[in-house]
């Protein structure tokens, strides 16, 4: 696993990287999309970018990058500080790694009912639009 500040004009290998927002509130959102403000997670496999993937997305939603934001209108992650946060979660025993694919399939799955669930919304809140405007003359 290498880890390294994106720059558009190097290659990598797509199909075995991921990157990681390192500007903004949503520092440390792993994407499989690169952006301008990231880091590149780079592995030796498929197999290990998705752990990877896994771990540091788990890492995200539980805020443990959050701790580590600096500056004072754009928050921003340092390189150092995401690798620090990311090797003590690797190292840590008592972590299942088949536990965490599982935590992490819970996940995709509840994020794919709360997209079902607004989408739900939006349609409730244009229906009830269009009872007012068909309904009342204002």
């Amino acid at each position: 696993m290498e880890i390294y500040t994106y720059n558009p004009k190097e290659q990598n290998r797509p199909d075995l990287a991921f990157y990681v927002l390192s500007k903004g509130l949503n520092s440390g959102r792993p994407s499989m999309r690169s952006c301008p403000n990231c880091f590149v997670v780079q592995s030796d496999t498929k197999e290990e970018r998705n752990l990877l993937f896994n771990y540091v997305y788990i890492l995200w939603k539980a805020d443990k990058f959050s701790m580590y934001f600096v500056g004072s209108v754009i928050p921003f992650l340092r390189i150092t500080d995401f690798k620090k946060v990311l090797n003590e979660t690797l190292q840590n025993q008592s972590l299942n790694h088949h536990k965490i694919r599982f935590v992490f399939s819970l996940i995709v799955s509840m994020k794919r009912k709360q997209d079902i669930f607004a989408e739900k919304i939006k349609t409730l809140r244009s229906l009830e639009n269009a009872y007012i405007r068909q309904h009342i003359k204002l």
